[in-house]
């Protein structure tokens, strides 16, 4: 091993990444910043040619203002970043260890927040997906095609689950809803809120627990709904700084964004500090939250089930779920994984022999675009899904 090591090979290489990762805790910040110092990096490679290109004042003046705004919105989106994924920190448990939470949390309107098992990198934690996703999800450039779509989730679960005679809401027990893969929470927020003002749950309590892998989502999380424990207030943003491509004008790139909007934190006094609504974040995957057989009234996907093994999921949910619990699914077919990729008919056919019987319309496709972000000035269309929708019912 050590001849490996003093030879410098790559393998060596990964091999000592490797256990400095293991012996390191890994820190969210930390490697925040560490991404945001490669991007300020990469602006400078970018404009390096300035100086030494033929004569053009006035085209080399524009273009270095355009550098220094680059630069000044990166370093904005590092320290918001640096503060969002910052929380206080709050007593922990275990991954099932509720009981102690409960009561702190009720006392002081703290919405539990556990990262056992959570993981920093991947993808969805890096700099750019955070911040694109705080521009979707909480702030004043939300594509609003989103607030339709989670008004369509929301009213499937008043119709199937709320005012169904086939639901499994029993008179004085409180709801419980599961959100797998819930990013940074803000289909968790938009249902509890709905929820708590219906008049057909006659005061019935609402329990919500979103499930997310991702350290930094579950620390942004943190901050956005416990803001009232610490000195986070809101967020001002630039999610297409390090965009280099496709911008009509520096506006593109230059998009400012700030939140929290609508802001999650508690506003008056109740189970959570909101009024007859819970709300939970952990990192347990489905496999996990099975072990809790037949406990859940609702699973709501919502741009998951392509993420997972889709034939190992359907069989998760329907453990999680008590008998004629429904399943609310949304998203597209954009199989992550190399696999069984089912079209939405075989998708059909897996639901319906796993335990399900298929609401409504089935398997449908949404007739609406929806945009995942909206950049202004772009020359391209970005991220524009028709996805899947469908409400199912375990039998």
């Amino acid at each position: 091993m050590a001849s490996i090591i003093r030879s410098g090979s790559a393998a060596a290489r990964v091999w000592a990444a490797w256990m400095r990762s293991a012996l390191r805790p890994k820190d969210a910040v930390a490697a925040s910043v560490y991404e945001s110092e490669q991007h300020l990096e990469s602006v400078e490679r970018e404009f390096q040619d300035l100086d030494s290109i033929r004569p053009m004042p006035k085209f080399t003046k524009a273009m270095k203002l355009y550098r220094n705004q680059v630069r000044d919105a990166q370093f904005q989106n590092m320290e918001s970043l640096q503060l969002l994924l910052s929380p206080t920190e709050q007593p922990r448990g275990t991954i099932f260890g509720w009981k102690e939470e409960d009561e702190f949390a009720e006392k002081n309107f703290i919405t539990r927040v556990n990262y056992f098992g959570s993981h920093l990198g991947g993808t969805y934690g890096s700099n750019d997906n955070l911040l694109s996703h705080l521009s979707k999800d909480w702030s004043d450039i939300r594509p609003k095609q989103w607030d339709t779509l989670h008004e369509k989730i929301i009213s499937t679960i008043k119709t199937s689950l709320i005012s169904s005679s086939d639901s499994p809401l029993q008179s004085g027990e409180p709801i419980s809803i599961v959100v797998p893969g819930c990013g940074l929470g803000r289909l968790v927020y938009d249902i509890g809120e709905s929820l708590k003002s219906d008049s057909e749950l006659n005061q019935m309590s609402v329990y919500i627990h979103g499930t997310e892998a991702s350290t930094a989502c579950l620390k942004i999380i943190d901050s956005l709904f416990n803001a009232h424990t610490q000195e986070f207030n809101e967020f001002s943003i630039h999610p297409f700084a390090t965009q280099r491509k496709n911008n009509l004008s520096p506006s593109s790139r230059l998009a400012y964004a700030k939140g929290p909007l609508p802001n999650p934190k508690p506003q008056s006094e109740g189970l959570g500090g909101r009024s007859g609504v819970d709300y939970s974040f952990s990192a347990m995957t489905l496999d996990e939250l099975k072990q809790l057989e037949e406990t859940t009234d609702c699973v709501v996907t919502c741009f998951f089930l392509d993420c997972t093994d889709a034939v190992e999921t359907i069989k998760d949910i329907f453990d999680c779920l008590r008998p004629g619990g429904v399943w609310i699914n949304c998203g597209p077919l954009a199989y992550h994984d190399w696999g069984l990729s089912p079209t939405s008919k075989e998708l059909a056919l897996a639901v319906e022999e796993s335990g399900f019987e298929l609401l409504d319309n089935g398997i449908h496709q949404l007739e609406e675009d929806l945009p995942y972000f909206e950049r202004p000035d772009s020359t391209l269309v970005e991220q524009t899904w028709k996805p899947i929708f469908f409400a199912a019912r375990r039998q």
